[in-house]
């Protein structure tokens, strides 16, 4: 949950630098976000920097969470923002 909170904290903030550090380093963190030959943090920094000029106000309600392993974990959310 810490980690879906602190999401939250870095796209209201516009924090590219604090958005990044939540992604893997793997090809899977970016996945919907194809992007050429980039992978994980790589990835998920130029599609952040991409939309940087967008202000974002958002808040995510965790609705359900399933622990996988100790780090590891299924969050679904929903959220409403401008």
């Amino acid at each position: 949950m810490r980690a879906v909170t602190s999401y939250e904290a870095a796209m209201n903030a516009s924090n590219t630098d604090a958005l990044v550090a939540l992604y893997a380093e793997t090809r899977c963190s970016c996945r919907l976000h194809p992007l050429g030959d980039r992978q994980g943090k790589q990835c998920a920094r130029h599609m952040l920097q991409a939309r940087k000029v967008f202000a974002l106000h958002v808040k995510f309600i965790i609705a359900e969470v399933v622990q996988m392993a100790p780090d590891w974990a299924f969050v679904r959310t929903n959220s409403a923002g401008t």
